[in-house]
């Protein structure tokens, strides 16, 4: 026991002398909250156990960047299957097909499996909380996952093997189409800081620039972030001059909790894209897309369509390297507090779009996408660039 509250101690004392807390009261609060997981550490038996005890320390700051990485052993999961909740019904999907909401998993309901993995997963906001449910079927056993479904009313049984996760995914990150040849569509996955990422997306940028389009979509549901740096590429090109594009809020050194808050400036870059933009969010539309987002949105510079982002901002984490027996743990704690143009947090609230569309039962079970379809409407009707402006009200 006496290693587990060294190593815990290490864990709490790293995340208070670089996490910002907003006032006295915070970390107070931190304090007495660490004193609780001290004291239930006489019921931890095992590393396994004490490494999910941490994770859950962290993921209850609620503070959507702090986080203990990786897992405990490998994963396991099906390969192009995942659950989504909508309407509040868990649905299985393969790739883009609805195949019947599930009723058990492994003999289990799958909101009790939520409920339980919601307790180490990094998060501030119940929308992204619940985009964990694409999760739900992982298991640290590579045994074959038992589903029970329901299917146009009728009951069915189906067993799907797992495989070990792999990091790579083959989804494109950057992708782009047009549609009619007057409407750009601009797919960005993530804003992870790497070369072929940004590349991509400064050829999607000379393209647009040189077909000009008469509006673009750009759709970054399900970008959880990465780099706010590489958002801006894309974002630099949308303004003719400087603007505010949000604030952040860091410690003045370790030794204190004060503050200094500091503008954030995004100057413009050529080419320079001056059509209409219509912006196509969700809950997992985190971290920098947030901050992308967030950027147009208050400056009136895009129309925003879908649902309430997750709820994070830009963190800038720092990592700690945490020894623990013959490796170390990763832990992961945000530097910042970021603050939208208008000055309101996105960490904990998320960012509400003009125009709310939520997916529905019978839209996905028709492999619709209700969100592109609304934008396409509005897109039709917003040609003229002063007609979107009435449209865009800071929320």
């Amino acid at each position: 026991m006496e290693f587990y509250q060294k190593t815990l101690k290490l864990i709490s004392d790293n995340i208070k002398k670089t996490f910002p807390f907003r006032d006295k009261k915070e970390l107070s609060d931190f304090d007495l909250y660490s004193k609780k997981y001290y004291a239930g550490l006489k019921n931890i038996d095992s590393d396994e156990e004490f490494f999910m005890y941490a994770k859950e320390f962290v993921a209850q700051m609620r503070n959507s960047h702090n986080r203990i990485g990786g897992s405990w052993g490998k994963t396991f999961r099906p390969k192009d299957y995942k659950v989504i909740i909508v309407e509040k019904k868990f649905l299985l999907k393969k790739r883009n097909e609805v195949l019947g909401e599930v009723l058990l998993i492994d003999g289990r309901k799958p909101k009790d499996i939520l409920l339980e993995r919601k307790k180490t997963a990094t998060g501030s906001t119940k929308q992204l909380l619940d985009r964990g449910a694409e999760y739900i079927l992982s298991s640290q056993k590579s045994d074959p996952v038992k589903l029970k479904l329901k299917i146009g009313g009728k009951i069915s049984y189906r067993i799907i093997n797992r495989y070990p996760v792999s990091n790579n995914s083959s989804e494109k990150i950057v992708e782009f189409k047009m549609f009619n040849g007057t409407i750009g569509y601009l797919r960005a996955a993530s804003f992870i800081d790497e070369p072929e990422i940004r590349m991509a997306l400064e050829n999607k940028i000379k393209y647009f620039a040189k077909v000009k389009p008469r509006l673009l979509i750009i759709d970054i549901r399900g970008n959880l972030g990465g780099s706010s740096h590489v958002s801006n590429i894309l974002a630099s090109r949308f303004f003719n001059k400087k603007v505010l594009f949000g604030f952040e809020s860091r410690r003045i050194n370790k030794d204190s909790i004060k503050l200094k808050k500091s503008p954030i400036y995004l100057n413009p870059r050529e080419p320079y894209l001056n059509m209409p933009i219509i912006i196509l969010v969700d809950a997992g539309t985190f971290s920098a897309s947030e901050s992308f987002c967030a950027g147009l949105k208050d400056n009136r510079r895009a129309l925003m369509i879908g649902e309430t982002t997750g709820g994070a901002g830009i963190g800038d984490v720092k990592k700690f390297d945490i020894p623990f027996r013959n490796f170390n743990l990763s832990l992961f704690v945000s530097t910042a507090i970021f603050l939208r143009p208008n000055g309101k947090l996105a960490e904990g609230k998320g960012i509400r779009p003009h125009i709310v569309v939520r997916p529905t039962v019978k839209g996905m079970v028709v492999n619709g996408d209700e969100a592109l379809e609304r934008a396409m409407f509005e897109a039709r009707k917003i040609f003229p660039r002063k007609a979107i402006l009435k449209h865009i009200q800071t929320i």
